[in-house]
Order: C-alpha cells, then sequence, then structure tokens
C-alpha cells in the first residue's frame, strides 16, 4: 500500500492518499527492516511529501535498516540532496537506538575521509548531521574535508560548528 501508484499519485488533501503514510508508518511500528529498501523507492518519486518521512520510519524499524542506508549513500547515481535522506535516516536510527550512534558517528567520520572533492554537496549535508548530532569525535575528520575543499560552503561552513575544525 505504500508503495501503490495510484494511491500515491494523489494530494494529501484526499483521504485515499492517507492510505501510503499511515502503511508507511505501520511498516516502521512493525519493525520491517525487510521493508527498507523498498522505500526508498519514495525517494525517485518527484514531489513525493512521504519521503520526509522515511527517517523516523526507518528509527523505528532500527539497527537492521542501517545497511540499505549505507548503500544508497554510497550510491553516486543518486542526486546528493536525495542520498542525504539516508544520511537523515542514519541520524535517526542513532537517536532512536543510542547504543549505535558510535558506530554511525564512525560511519559518517569515514565517509568523510574517502570520499572525493565531488561529494562536496554530500559532504555538507554530512557535516551539519555531525552538528546536529554534536559529534565532536568526528572533528579530526570534518576538519579534514574542509582542509581537503571536499566541502560545500554554501551548505556549512567552519564558522557554523560549534567546536574548532579550522
Amino acid at each position: 500500500m505504500t508503495l501503490d501508484e495510484g494511491l500515491l499519485g494523489g494530494w494529501p488533501g484526499e483521504r485515499a492518499s492517507w492510505a501510503p503514510y499511515y502503511a508507511l508508518h505501520l511498516l516502521g511500528r512493525l519493525r520491517a527492516h525487510g521493508c527498507a529498501a523498498a522505500l526508498l523507492a519514495l525517494l525517485d518519486r518527484s514531489e513525493d511529501w512521504l519521503a520526509d518521512q522515511l527517517p523516523p520510519v526507518w528509527a523505528q524499524m532500527g539497527p537492521p535498516a542501517e545497511p540499505v542506508l549505507w548503500a544508497y549513500l554510497a550510491d553516486m547515481t543518486r542526486p546528493s540532496d536525495i542520498r542525504a535522506v539516508a544520511a537523515r535516516g542514519l541520524r535517526a536510527i542513532a537517536e532512536a537506538h543510542p547504543g549505535r550512534r558510535r558506530d554511525i558517528v564512525a560511519g559518517f567520520a569515514q565517509w568523510l575521509d574517502r570520499s572525493a572533492v565531488e561529494e562536496a554537496t554530500l559532504n555538507g549535508y554530512v557535516i551539519l548531521i555531525l552538528k546536529d548530532m554534536a559529534a565532536i569525535e568526528a572533528t579530526d575528520a570534518v576538519r579534514r574535508a574542509f582542509a581537503q575543499n571536499k566541502v560545500d560552503e554554501k551548505i556549512v561552513t567552519p564558522s557554523d560548528i560549534p567546536w574548532k575544525v579550522r
């Protein structure tokens, strides 16, 4: 129901169009992490209002949804702003499951270290997520990303980070 084209094509003001919304949230509550990859199809839809609902749903699915999100984040065939939704999903998992925070922050730091200059936009989003997570343990990776000009400073600048990165 979440991916039903007939229902997804409606407007939020139409009753039937709310079925995918409720189905999506039910998948999260059921911890149906096996559906995490299929839900990525919502990111490919233009003007899809359900995509913003994905990070909290993935958080409810929990750590088993992480591999799908890391793989999507690394898929360079996708636009950076869309891949940032997967990064927000990882952040949501870290917030909902504090035991995963350390590994997710470390994963973001490794992402920054391995990424190329061409990933500057996504790197900016990742750094904003690290900032919002108060992930001072990623300071060195953030510092290196800025020093190597791998960050789109229209998204985030060193002065936006509350801890010293330059």
